[in-house]
């Protein structure tokens, strides 16, 4: 994790969750999910999935002027280019064998042959 972090810039607090303590809490079954969490700690906003990452800027941006600790950030946008798992599935063409509803209920042993449990 924190080589990954460095690589990619990021200075400040992750959340580390191994043994699903905060997925179990909120009760999700996304990934990536995002949890946009005012300053009385409320949850305000959420995207599950890749992609939106202009709309998730602009719900961060709401929530710290709300907060009324958005002075000194740069009023435009940044402009992210998403590469390799960050970018957008097209769900138009999306082709894959990947199964999204558990291995539980897996049906073709060709599809569910790679897949990995997770011991609970």
């Amino acid at each position: 994790m924190r080589r990954a972090a460095k690589e990619r810039g990021v200075t400040y607090p992750i959340a580390i969750d191994n043994d699903r303590a905060i997925w179990s809490g909120f009760g999700h079954h996304y990934w990536p999910a995002l949890y946009f969490i005012d300053a009385a700690g409320r949850v305000r906003d959420h995207h599950f999935g890749e992609g939106n990452y202009e709309e998730s800027e602009m719900s961060i941006r709401q929530l710290l002027a709300a907060a009324g600790t958005g002075v000194g950030i740069d009023r435009e946008s940044v402009s992210v280019e998403a590469h390799g798992p960050e970018v957008s599935a097209e769900w138009g063409s999306l082709k894959s064998p990947e199964t999204y509803v558990g291995i539980s209920r897996c049906v073709s042993d060709r599809h569910c042959q790679n897949a990995h449990v997770v011991p609970s």
